[in-house]
């Protein structure tokens, strides 16, 4: 496992336990060195940041986050690959969680 996939999955395990009770700055801060991610050139980065991006709309709603759904519209109209691919992923991870929860938190 790379480093970055494994500190990834660190942040994960943490932001499901501490997500809400951090500050929205903080929570912010998460999301917006999240989402540049989508495209990254390591497939393993892109397909941990999607898993992350999962639990961040799970804990804190969809709706909380606008911006990420900006950046899929924009990811997937992109002409990259790894674009189309990292939001494609991120979607997938957070329409799977909410169907395995029956809900989509807004």
């Amino acid at each position: 496992m790379e480093i970055r996939q494994a500190a990834g999955l660190l942040l994960k395990n943490n932001l499901r336990n501490a997500y809400k009770t951090m500050t929205p700055a903080y929570q912010q801060y998460i999301k917006s060195e999240l989402l540049p991610c989508l495209g990254a050139a390591d497939r393993h980065v892109r397909s941990t940041v999607g898993t992350i991006i999962s639990v961040v709309v799970q804990l804190g709603g969809i709706l909380g986050w606008p911006e990420f759904l900006q950046a899929l519209i924009t990811c997937l109209d992109s002409n990259d690959l790894n674009h189309m691919e990292g939001a494609m992923d991120a979607l997938s991870k957070v329409l799977l969680i909410a169907s395995f929860l029956n809900e989509l938190v807004f």
